[in-house]
């Protein structure tokens, strides 16, 4: 019966550390894109509906770690700030290219530099980047 009951804490110990280790979807179901700032200058009205739809994919397909990691307010040079929403609210992602920080809601992107090229590269292309 001890021997069963290990088995058992051991599967339990694993479960809870693959929970933590695993990435999850940066945001839950869709995510609405409202507004664009880029050092703190809105660029949302420079973009057209496909620049929009790209950078909502763009954020539904990342990927961040399950534990907080509060970021503060970073006023870096380079800081792309996307502000929208998920099917649980409001969702803020912060991407901070210049001193490598990438979060949405305090949670670290596992592919935030991924996330911010691309982002960069569709503001790039809108003309929106200064």
């Amino acid at each position: 019966m001890k021997r069963k009951s290990n088995w058992v804490v051991f599967i339990l110990l694993c479960a809870i550390a693959a929970h933590f280790v695993l990435p999850q979807r940066a945001v839950k179901g869709e995510f609405r894109l409202y507004a664009v700032e880029e050092n703190g200058s809105d660029l949302t009205e420079r973009l057209d509906e496909a620049d929009v739809e790209s950078i909502e994919s763009v954020v539904e397909n990342a990927l961040c770690a399950r534990w907080r990691n509060p970021m503060g307010p970073y006023p870096a040079k380079g800081t792309v700030v996307l502000i929208g929403a998920d099917d649980n609210g409001s969702c803020v992602v912060i991407l901070a290219g210049s001193v490598g920080r990438y979060v949405v809601d305090d949670y670290n992107l596992r592919n935030g530099e991924a996330v911010w090229s691309e982002v960069v590269a569709l503001l790039g292309e809108s003309g929106g980047m200064t």
